[in-house]
């Protein structure tokens, strides 16, 4: 586990079967708001940009 996104939201480093990096975000469905889903997308797209980038989106 990587760390959490948001309270009670993880972040879990996997790999696929090609050894290649993925993140799996798990949200509970009685954890955040309505808008708690795409405020994660969005911290996902604009940390896109950085391919470097370390620690999970905040």
């Amino acid at each position: 586990m990587r760390g959490q996104i948001r309270p009670g939201i993880s972040v879990w480093q996997l790999t696929d079967r090609n050894d290649r990096p993925l993140e799996l975000v798990v949200v509970p469905g009685n954890v955040g708001s309505k808008d708690t889903l795409v405020d994660i997308i969005d911290a996902y797209e604009v940390g896109s940009a950085d391919s470097s980038r370390s620690t999970v989106p905040a």
